[in-house]
């Protein structure tokens, strides 16, 4: 199965906390996903109790002069993600999974890049050197330490992504990376705002890979799983401009299926 990869150049993250982390050396695993890879707390329900009440919403404007094109925050000492939509209609808090140790965290200000659905894992060149019997690549499926999706960051090597191990999920656990259940990476990698558009033409095959147009139809555009933006209207109204129909659907998969 090879990766399906969106490009996305303006979603922000922010990586905050203050320094909780262990302070110990990076530790050697014998497996990808082995017990070795998940921390053990010395009181777990302890542990769990004081996750919880330090799971609590937030407020974005403290990190983001903004929320252009959406903004990811990551709270490393509440093993917490928050996400909030352009225009803050949206606000999402998933639990996450974040680095075992200080030296793997890092903090400070990125963005998403691409988007990978069913994403190929390859170990760091440190990795390998901690771990040199781990495999070279792990593509999509149940043994990838990556799960069903993966958010890339502008930082080389560091990703949000799933996990198919969910026992990592509010512990330190990790490389260097965030992790988040599967279905919370996938809703969180559909909450960027997708614009589409759908066409009325009317062609004819007139031979093996020759197609005639005879005739051009009105455009519907919208957005997928998203009421109209102001984008939305600003790209239908260019088309207008050049004299082709267009239109603006409040439901995009609506207009779908009354096409169809």
């Amino acid at each position: 199965m090879s990766d399906k990869k969106f490009t996305l150049s303006s979603r922000r993250a922010f990586l905050a906390g203050s320094a909780a982390m262990l302070a110990t050396p990076a530790l050697a695993q014998s497996s990808v996903n082995s017990e070795a890879t998940t921390e053990t707390e010395r009181d777990l329900t302890e542990t769990v109790r004081r996750n919880t009440s330090s799971f609590r919403t937030l407020d974005w404007q403290p990190y983001f002069s903004d929320t252009k094109n959406g903004a990811i925050l990551v709270d490393i000492d509440s093993r917490a993600v928050h996400y909030w939509s352009e225009d803050q209609s949206i606000y999402k808090l998933y639990p996450s999974s974040v680095p075992l140790t200080e030296e793997l965290t890092r903090r400070g200000r990125t963005s998403v890049i691409q988007k990978v659905v069913g994403p190929t894992w390859r170990p760091t060149p440190s990795m390998l050197e901690r771990n040199p019997e781990w495999p070279a690549v792990i593509g999509p499926g149940p043994d990838n330490p990556l799960g069903t999706h993966a958010l890339y960051l502008s930082w080389t090597y560091y990703r949000i992504h799933g996990t198919h191990d969910t026992r990592k999920i509010g512990r330190r656990s990790s490389n260097g990376c965030i992790g988040l259940y599967n279905e919370h990476i996938a809703e969180l990698f559909g909450m960027e705002k997708i614009l589409g558009g759908l066409c009325f033409v009317c062609l004819n095959r007139t031979a093996p890979g020759v197609i005639q147009h005879l005739a051009f139809g009105k455009i519907i555009m919208g957005e997928h799983t998203h009421p109209p933006q102001k984008r939305t209207h600003v790209f239908a109204a260019l088309f207008k401009e050049t004299g082709v129909p267009c239109t603006v659907a409040d439901n995009l998969e609506q207009g779908l299926w009354e096409k169809l």
